[in-house]
This record gives C-alpha cells, sequence and structure tokens, in this order.
C-alpha cells in the first residue's frame, strides 16, 4: 500500500525521529519498505540532523559524511526484490538530492535494503559470533495480510515462531512482535495498522506483549479509510517503547486528509492513563467520554446477562447457490426454505423484507437439534446445488474441515428463523436493532440476539437509544465512511439497566409510537446519566455524523 508522504512523515514525527532530536549514530529501520519512502524521509531527516550540526552536506566531504552516516544507521526489508532495487535507488537518489552531487552507486547502498521475508527469514541475523544488531527505531506500514490467504505450511511456521500467531491474525500483528525483538533498550517503533490492533480479540496476545514489554506512548487515530488512496481499511499510528515505563498515553484525533503544504491535521489532544490499556482493548477515547461511558457501565448488568446466544447470522460460504429470490426457488422443497434477511435491510426498530429465500439442508427435531438431510430425499433442493458442485467443493469448509458439499460454511445452532430474536447490521452508522418474533434467518452481514429473561420490545428500545449508541459508537472499532463494526465482543459489553413494569411498559410505548426522544430520555435516565451528559452525548453523536457526511460529500 502507498503511503503518502504526509502520512510518512508524520509518523517519524511521532517516533521522535526528526533533525532536532539526537538521532545521528542511531539506527533505524523499516521491515516492509517497499519503494523507499520511510527510508528517504529517514535520509532527508538525517542530513538536515548533520547539518545543523555544521556539517555542509553539499561539500565532498560532507557528501562522504552523510553517506557514511546513511550506510551506517538507515536500513530497509522487503520479500521483493523489485521493491529492494527500487529502495537502493531511491537511497542513491535521495542522497544526490540533498547533496547537490551527482548521485552515488545503487549498490553502495546494497547492504542497506535486504531482500528477505521479515518474519522467518534470516536476512537482519549477524554473521556467526558478531553482536546482534538492534534498531533504535522501527518504522513503517507493514501489511495489512490476513493469514487465510497464505498457504498451510507458511501458517505452520508462523504460529511456531510468534507467540502473537493465534486465532484469525493478520501479518501486521506478526511484524510489530518481530520488531519488538529487535528494539534495543527504549528503543521506538512507529507503525501504521488497522485501527484494529485497539481492539480486535485476534490481536489480544500481541496487545499484552506490548504492555509486559514497554510502554504505548502514543496513539493516533482517524476516522476515516480515506486516509489512503483506494484503501478500505480505518488506519492508526502507534507508537512504542520497548523497555519504558508506562505512564500516560498521547491520543491524537486526526483528520483524514492532509492540509495544504501536506501535513497531517491533529483535531484533539489528549492524554489517558496508561492502565486503561489492558490486553482485552486499547480504548482511546477522551477521557470525558470515558468518564460518562463508565457512569452507564456502574451498577448495571450487561446484554451477556440478558441473552441466551449473542451471534453472527450464518454464513454459507457461497451465497449465489443457498440465497435466492424467493419467486425463483423452483421445485426446492419448502421444508428447506427460510426468510433470509441481510444487514442492510434492517433499520432501527424495522426490517424491510428483501424478498430472499435461504435454502437451509437441515431438518430440527422436537428438541431443535439440527441435523443435515440426506440431500438424495430432496431432489429439487439437489438439482439446484449440483449446478453449483464445482464452486461448492472449492469453499474451505468443504475442503479442510471436510463437510459435506451441500452443507452451509457455518454450524446451524438452531432453526434460527423460527426463534424470536433482535437483529442489528454488522456495520452501521447509528443503532438500528430490529425486533423479530421468527419470520428471517439473519445471513453473515447481521447479528442476531435472543433475549433471555428480558422483555424483548423493552430491550429493543433500549438499545436503540443515543445512549446506547454513543457506548457502541465510542468502543467499536471504524470502519469506510465513519460505520463501525457491531461485533460480537461490543454488544456483550453494553449495559442494559433494570426497570419496573411500569417503566419498561413506558419506554416501549414510546417506542411503538415512534417517540424516540421520550425512549433516550428514559433510558438516559436508568443508566444514571446528569443532564449534562446527555448533551454531550448529543454533542460527540452530531460531531460524528457531521464529520462522516463532510467526507462523503468530498468524494461525491
Amino acid at each position: 500500500m502507498y503511503t503518502p508522504d504526509h502520512v510518512v512523515s508524520f509518523t517519524l514525527d511521532q517516533a521522535g525521529y526528526g533533525p532536532d532530536d539526537p538521532i545521528d549514530g542511531l539506527l533505524l529501520l523499516d521491515p516492509a519498505c517497499g519503494a523507499g519512502a520511510f527510508l528517504t524521509a529517514a535520509v532527508r531527516r538525517l542530513a538536515e540532523r548533520l547539518r545543523r550540526k555544521g556539517c555542509d552536506i553539499r561539500s565532498a566531504s560532507g557528501a562522504r559524511a552523510l553517506v557514511r552516516a546513511v550506510k551506517a544507521n538507515v536500513f530497509g526489508v522487503d520479500v521483493d526484490p523489485r521493491a529492494c532495487n527500487a529502495s537502493r535507488r531511491a537511497l542513491a537518489h535521495v542522497v544526490g538530492e540533498v547533496t547537490g552531487r551527482p548521485p552515488p552507486r545503487e549498490d553502495l547502498f546494497a547492504s542497506n535494503v535486504v531482500e528477505s521475508d521479515f518474519l522467518l527469514g534470516r536476512g537482519l541475523d549477524p554473521p556467526s559470533g558478531a553482536t546482534p544488531r538492534t534498531f533504535a527505531f522501527i518504522v513503517g506500514n507493514p501489511p495489512f495480510v490476513a493469514t487465510t490467504r497464505l498457504g498451510a505450511a507458511h501458517k505452520s511456521a508462523l504460529r511456531r515462531r510468534f507467540v502473537a500467531a493465534h486465532g484469525r491474525i493478520d501479518l501486521y500483528v506478526l511484524f510489530i512482535e518481530r520488531s519488538i525483538a529487535l528494539l534495543g533498550e527504549r528503543g521506538r517503533l512507529a507503525f501504521i495498522t488497522p485501527d484494529k490492533l485497539l481492539s480486535a480479540k485476534s490481536v489480544s496476545r500481541l496487545r499484552r506483549l506490548m504492555l509486559q514489554t514497554g510502554a504505548v506512548r502514543t496513539v493516533a487515530s482517524f476516522r476515516s479509510h480515506r486516509v489512503f488512496p483506494g484503501a478500505a481499511t480505518v488506519p492508526c499510528i502507534t507508537v512504542y517503547e520497548r523497555n519504558a515505563e508506562p505512564d500516560r498515553i498521547d491520543v491524537l484525533e486526526c483528520a483524514d486528509r492532509a492540509a495544504p503544504g501536506g501535513r497531517v491535521v491533529v483535531l484533539r489532544r489528549s492524554q489517558i492513563p496508561a492502565v486503561r490499556f489492558t490486553e482485552d482493548c486499547w480504548n482511546t477515547a477522551r477521557p470525558d467520554l470515558q468518564s460518562i461511558a463508565q457512569t452507564m457501565r456502574d451498577g448495571h448488568g450487561t446484554l451477556a446477562d440478558c441473552a441466551s446466544r449473542v451471534s453472527v447470522g450464518l454464513a454459507t460460504g457461497l451465497d449465489s447457490a443457498f440465497v435466492l429470490p424467493r419467486a425463483a426457488v423452483g421445485d426446492i422443497e419448502p421444508e428447506l426454505l427460510r426468510s433470509a434477511v441481510r444487514g442492510r435491510d434492517v433499520s432501527a426498530y424495522e426490517i424491510e423484507d428483501p424478498g430472499l429465500a435461504l435454502l437451509l439442508p437441515y431438518m430440527f427435531g422436537s428438541a431443535g437439534r439440527p441435523e443435515l438431510v440426506d440431500i438424495d430425499r430432496y431432489p429439487g433442493a439437489r438439482r439446484h446445488l449440483e449446478a453449483h458442485a464445482d464452486a461448492l467443493e472449492r469453499r474451505h469448509c468443504v475442503r479442510v474441515w471436510r463437510k459435506r458439499w451441500f452443507d452451509l460454511h457455518d454450524p446451524v445452532p438452531f432453526d434460527i428463523a423460527a426463534t424470536e430474536k433482535i437483529i442489528v447490521p454488522d456495520l452501521a452508522e447509528s443503532n438500528r436493532f430490529a425486533l423479530d418474533h421468527g419470520s428471517f434467518a439473519p445471513l453473515h452481514s447481521a447479528y442476531y440476539i435472543v433475549p433471555l429473561g428480558v422483555n424483548a420490545e423493552y430491550l429493543t428500545a433500549i438499545l436503540n437509544s443515543s445512549a446506547i449508541e454513543f457506548l457502541m459508537r465510542l468502543e467499536s472499532p471504524v470502519a469506510k465512511d465513519g460505520f463501525n463494526r457491531y461485533r460480537r465482543q461490543f454488544l456483550l459489553r453494553l449495559p442494559v439497566p433494570a426497570s419496573g413494569d411500569a417503566t419498561a411498559r413506558a419506554i416501549v410505548a414510546a417506542a411503538g409510537v415512534g417517540d424516540h426522544a421520550a425512549c433516550d430520555g428514559a433510558a438516559a435516565r436508568l443508566l444514571g446519566l446528569s443532564s449534562r451528559q446527555e448533551r454531550t452525548i448529543e454533542r460527540h453523536l452530531a460531531e460524528l455524523r457531521n464529520r462522516a457526511r463532510a467526507s462523503r460529500t468530498l468524494v461525491g
């Protein structure tokens, strides 16, 4: 992924690698250097550092001093030989540019840019008997690549080597772990990563490792994927210092686009105590907003306490085979069909029927236990699925998990369509919880909540309140265009206040006539919020909506 110059410069600033810092003689590494954006920016800063110390880098002796400094201190690694060659050319070019002299030969920097697999290769290992090389700065934009796209042998090798390689992992996680091992005492790492680093369950081991071995110094967050042209991931920039004592963490909220003249705009700065960072989550919200969130949690149960199940909808592995318009089901046996709903079809309190059917190859006994059917007993369904047989057999669940060729990708826990549940999209820019009394099977783009021991209509109204939306948008990851990911781990933690029967009936009645202001006020009071806190919530949500609207307008 191409890293814009203003983001490169900002990352180096946050790392403390600048001409005003004592960077001469300190080793810097970009472990996924690509065409050399971070390396060339580092050379410019190193050149300016030498100039400020009185070295005339435009003289012959000064140019030689710069070349020596670059050769001794600026390093990159990349697995792609073309990228390595491009980085070496870029180093030579920038040295010539800042010295005003002909560029040195590219091969002069052959040992500065190593062609190697940073995670499994040996390109950075010292000669036998030599002291291991350690770095004062490791910076860059490591690859965002899920290991599901790697071969089995490659994944196994990564899992054997890295503590953080568990669950559904991404290569950037392993780049951080490997980099920590290469940092010297009080060495700093400054990486651009997906903001999943802050909260994803699959990253919990890495967060624990970082907290055990050093301190997070800075987290710079963005609210949109548009920081990188053509990207779909919302980034953050994290600065970590090895063997440092944790204190307070600088949190920067940044604009998505560079200011005129090319620099990252910091919209808001705050500090939070390091003790708020745990392996479970790194919540970078402003202290005043975190205080409101804590008020909402104190003394209340959670959604986990009043739901028998909170889960993502059914994943087929091939929707083109299993999901079809109800008008086109043909002779597929009716007992294998369920009305289906997607996340996009769900709004607050309402579900718009998209007219879709899910072919569900299961029967459910008297105890509700699912059993995969004998597909030969359902010739209509078999004929329909056989038209997709090649694609069905190429699915991961068939090739690796050895599931039957006509089975769904994920397990089917019970007849979800026939169960009363609350459905919410997995991606939304506002709370959109809707109660389904037992009509639809939610697909993988939605989550469903099965209420337990609580009035389902009351729970739906509480979940749609502004207070719960504030909490969800404060703590869950941001996706494209300011949308948030409504994942299970965040849904489970939502507070659900207890209520007397009369209050619950009043909230349900207000929701039934569309009096959302009354629902919001009642939910806020039940959660213990003051009028001032309610106003802060309203302002914060309005700011998020305005920012998302402005971002979309710029693109349009």
